[in-house]
């Protein structure tokens, strides 16, 4: 019984927590989550941690039974290592059958195991990299003109971004040669076609936020009412 409370505990009092996992899933990155997307509650931890004993445990008590009879009475020895086997056998194979590789605790608790890498802040694309001095802000406002600015809107500013952090050379010359006609910028830029981009990008992106704090929001360069 106390073996049950501490095993039982273990599980149920991590998985509560705002981790959602026990040491052992957050070495490995995993944790549970609610197949509906929703907050983990109290009885779907308790579900599919209670299932565990049917799965595992009870089985394996039994066959450690099995084990305790040696010498009274074989055939019965026989049966309940067979039985437990075939009870561990079920549970263990049961993901293999389901779309979603849920075992049956999971399945009956409506919860599943996700994965959990430890997130990383992106690199600020309006920070141009220069491999000499590092890192440094440049000054978007004495390049571009304000109405080269309201060209664009939000979507086309995620779509640059996208680019920037991709970095295909050739796709950062096409894209740098479509703005330039749709701005009507004509001045040489001696830094290349990224530095170009990422300048567009910083200032693109202050001036919408300016907006923004105006309360105006331009959704895409077809957007005339901002």
């Amino acid at each position: 019984i106390l073996f049950f409370f501490l095993r039982s505990f273990y599980f149920l009092g991590f998985e509560l927590g705002p981790k959602a996992a026990t040491p052992g899933k957050r070495i490995m990155k995993i944790r549970v989550a609610s197949r509906t997307g929703g907050p983990l509650d109290g009885s779907a931890i308790f579900a599919r941690n209670a299932m565990r004993e049917v799965e595992l445990f009870l089985p394996t008590m039994f066959m450690f039974f099995g084990s305790a009879m040696r010498g009274q009475d074989d055939l019965i020895d026989k049966w309940i290592w067979l039985i437990a086997l075939l009870w561990l056998c079920l549970f263990a194979f049961f993901p293999l059958f389901n779309n979603d590789r849920l075992r049956m605790g999971d399945l009956l608790a409506g919860t599943w195991v996700v994965r959990a890498p430890k997130s990383v802040l992106l690199d600020d694309m309006s920070v141009r990299t220069d491999q000499s001095s590092g890192p440094e802000m440049t000054s978007h406002e004495s390049v571009f003109t304000p109405a080269q600015l309201q060209v664009y809107g939000v979507k086309e500013l995620h779509v640059l971004e996208d680019v920037l952090r991709v970095k295909d050379p050739r796709m950062l010359h096409e894209v740098a040669q479509r703005i330039r006609m749709k701005i009507g910028f004509s001045e040489p830029y001696p830094d290349g076609d990224l530095a170009f981009l990422t300048d567009y990008y910083g200032a693109l992106r202050g001036q919408l936020e300016t907006g923004l704090l105006m309360g105006r929001r331009r959704k895409d360069k077809f957007d005339a009412s901002s």
